[in-house]
């Protein structure tokens, strides 16, 4: 995994931390575009199962390409570029989290904004057109319905001004007004929209600002998260202040994927223009490095050098990125709110065993419990097959399978995904095929809530034997 840590060059004598075995990346830059970089990093690097999940990788390391051009950090494959989203549009229109998974409306309005050309733009309107005309939804419901068709370009400006009119609105609902006025076009009531919500709602935290609303953490960096999007289509001040504490506070139950790329894309494109400069000093010999709007530095330093970086002459806002690799602990999330998970390998004989003949059936067997703090599902197991297995996709036909076997929501290439929908003990079982032999390792399989993306338990890594 990649970890990564950003300063602030505002001392002389800043101590930067790095790995203690292997070196360091820091990449120098004015401070907005390092808040921006920062941000555009840990998406790129993110990972899962879920439809946001993968686009963030893809659509980070595009922007990475577009903005940082001259950047000079091994970045990961984009593997979500053969992604193909349509399998995650539903047949009412609306977009899932997972493939077969029921439509999320909040998750399918953002994704008409972000990425609405790619899906089926006729079915997603009629999806939206329903929530919004029926007279049962509720009326938040409605308003993220009309955000939706706003992003799609749909004339319903009529109706987001009668709602506007209502004096009862909540945080949420006004923030959801304001992006659709933004989508639609209509800049001046956006700006009194967002204007008035962090008037009521603001909280100026110096460096920082957040949206006080809701009833916990999660529903303070959603509404500041929605805001920050509002502000930067408007390029007000108070955007890097609202996507600064966005970047620096963890959800618990939500991802905000989709609202930072939304950010980053009004953002980008207004970075700043003033240039930066500053002097180091390593190995006894002083280099300035001046960066003009839009340039970034990049050093590479082992764990001794980093130590002895001193720096001089800081002229502006001088941004640092450093991005250094660390082992994944597995121990950190070996059981959290007591969720269990195990997984074995037996033969089709029954034998429970880690060593194959080749062109064995294999029958992988996992079983998941939850405690009682664990929260509701759904919930997404990942597991990971070794090297030298293959999927079998339809194991009956090979006169395998019983009531426990599961087909996969998703399969990419040895990565293979299964939902449960509640929080309720369980097993399942899915079947490979032996193609390789050899020794080969087989990661650990691991247990997220689909919701927050948290990793709550792993299983054991095991070695598998393949004559």
């Amino acid at each position: 995994t990649k970890q990564q840590v950003d300063f602030w060059l505002m001392e002389e004598n800043l101590q930067i931390k790095g790995a203690e075995n292997t070196p360091t990346s820091l990449t120098f830059t004015d401070y907005e575009r390092s808040q921006y970089l920062s941000m555009l990093l840990k998406l790129s690097w993110s990972d899962g199962s879920r439809i946001d999940q993968k686009i963030a990788p893809l659509k980070a390391q595009n922007l990475l390409e577009e903005y940082f051009p001259d950047l000079n950090l091994a970045l990961p494959g984009k593997s979500g570029e053969n992604l193909n989203l349509l399998e995650y549009q539903t047949q009412e229109g609306g977009i899932a989290i997972l493939p077969y998974s029921d439509q999320d409306l909040e998750l399918s309005a953002k994704l008409a904004s972000l990425y609405g050309s790619v899906f089926d733009k006729s079915s997603l309107a009629d999806y939206f057109y329903k929530i919004a005309e029926d007279p049962r939804e509720s009326r938040e419901r409605s308003i993220i319905a009309l955000y939706g068709l706003s992003a799609l370009n749909e004339p319903v400006l009529t109706e987001l001004k009668l709602l506007s009119t209502q004096k009862d609105l909540t945080v949420k609902e006004q923030l959801y007004l304001a992006m659709a006025f933004l989508e639609i076009g209509d800049e001046p009531s956006a700006s009194q929209w967002i204007k008035s919500i962090l008037k009521q709602n603001g909280e100026d935290l110096k460096t920082q600002m957040r949206i006080k609303c809701g009833q916990d953490q999660d529903d303070i960096l959603e509404a500041t998260a929605l805001a920050s999007i509002v502000c930067a289509g408007l390029n007000l001040d108070e955007q890097n202040k609202l996507a600064a504490y966005v970047l620096d506070n963890s959800t618990k139950d939500i991802l905000l994927y989709t609202e930072q790329l939304m950010f980053l894309e009004k953002a980008l494109p207004r970075l700043s223009k003033n240039a930066v400069s500053f002097d180091y000093r390593l190995d006894g010999k002083s280099e300035k490095v001046v960066l003009e709007p839009q340039e970034t530095f990049c050093l590479l330093l082992s764990p001794e050098k980093l130590a002895k970086l001193k720096f001089e002459n800081i002229k502006g806002k001088v941004g640092i990125t450093a991005v250094y690799p660390a082992a994944f602990d597995t121990s950190l999330v070996s059981i959290t709110d007591g969720v269990k998970l195990t997984r074995s390998y037996e033969a089709v004989s029954g034998r429970a065993q880690t060593s194959f003949n080749a062109g064995d059936l294999i029958k992988v067997n996992i079983t998941y419990e939850f405690g009682q703090t664990a929260p509701d599902g759904p919930y997404i197991i990942t597991d990971f097959l070794p090297a030298g297995l293959k999927i079998v996709e339809r194991p009956r036909y090979h006169g395998a399978g019983d009531d426990y076997t599961r087909y996969p929501v998703q399969i990419d290439g040895q990565k293979v995904i299964f939902a449960v929908y509640e929080k309720k003990n369980g097993s399942l079982n899915y079947y490979a095929r032996v193609i390789n032999p050899g020794e080969f390792a087989a990661e650990p399989a691991i247990i997220q809530h689909m919701s927050s993306g948290v990793v709550y338990s792993v299983t054991k890594g095991d070695r598998m034997s393949i004559k």
